[in-house]
């Protein structure tokens, strides 16, 4: 539903959109005394943790055009558009699955300005084909490396889904900061730091295990000062029954500050 701008918001939508005199929206309206053309749509495509707000004009002689998004804090943002075909966009991200969120779209020529209603969308949950967040990009290589099954260079959450073992060995040389994303990884039973990497490199995909091995069992010889993990959160993984990271110095005795409650069934 298209109305005109309401007392409610008025005042921050002119401080908002006066904001924006170096918006993208900057088609020649003809005349100082055209009006805004009318929103024909304002709508919300929902990802995961994120959305895509959509708008459409029935006219595109217009100054500025965008969204007015209210965040977390209840503030709102101005977000303003570029125009294409009479259509404007804008992604909002950082979302959290299930929450709601509120915007609402404008367009101004000239004095006129017009806004839409005050929209409002709930943030989806997680599907199996949304990737997982990954934010080592060393770690996310790995990954890639052994368990993008369909090779589009992300890890999605089925795929993780399926992941039993994270062993990266010396040899491998990742230099880890980070695994964070194995929260993702309900079937993980191992996590080795620096393993030897050992055993045939033609396990089949679709094996149980889906990964390189066996492991080496004396481990001396791959242990010393020379880790880079920083940090390590596990209580995701109920699953876990290997544990090997002694060896990264940067963070001191980390099996000994780890919480382990959640992994019953570790061994090591």
């Amino acid at each position: 539903m298209i109305r005109r701008m309401g007392k409610v918001v008025r005042i921050l939508v002119n401080f908002l959109i006066g904001m924006l005199l170096l918006a993208s929206c900057t088609q020649e309206t003809g005349s100082v005394a055209f009006r805004a053309p009318e929103i024909l749509s304002a709508e919300a495509e929902l990802l995961w943790k994120a959305a895509t707000l959509h708008g459409s004009l029935s006219d595109g002689r217009v100054e500025r055009c965008g969204f007015l998004f209210e965040n977390a804090q209840g503030e709102w943002v101005a977000m303003p558009s570029a125009l294409q075909d009479r259509r404007f966009e804008a992604t909002v991200e950082g979302l959290a699955p299930g929450s709601t969120y509120r915007f609402l779209a404008f367009a101004e020529a000239g004095e006129s300005r017009i806004l839409t209603d005050t929209l409002a969308f709930t943030a989806r949950e997680a599907q199996p084909s949304d990737p997982i967040d990954v934010e080592d990009p060393a770690f996310l290589a790995y990954l890639l490396s052994l368990y993008d099954r369909d090779r589009n260079g992300e890890i999605s959450f089925a795929e993780a889904g399926r992941i039993r073992s994270v062993s990266i060995s010396p040899t491998n040389r990742y230099n880890l900061q980070s695994l964070q994303g194995i929260e993702y990884m309900p079937e993980l039973e191992v996590i080795d730091c620096w393993g030897e990497w050992y055993g045939r490199k033609d396990t089949p995909i679709d094996s149980p295990y889906w990964y390189v091995g066996p492991f080496k069992e004396a481990w001396d010889d791959c242990w010393g000062p020379i880790g880079t993990l920083q940090r390590l959160d596990v209580s995701r993984n109920p699953k876990l029954r290997r544990l090997a990271v002694e060896n990264n110095s940067a963070l001191g005795d980390i099996q000994g500050s780890l919480d382990l409650s959640g992994n019953p069934l570790l061994e090591e």
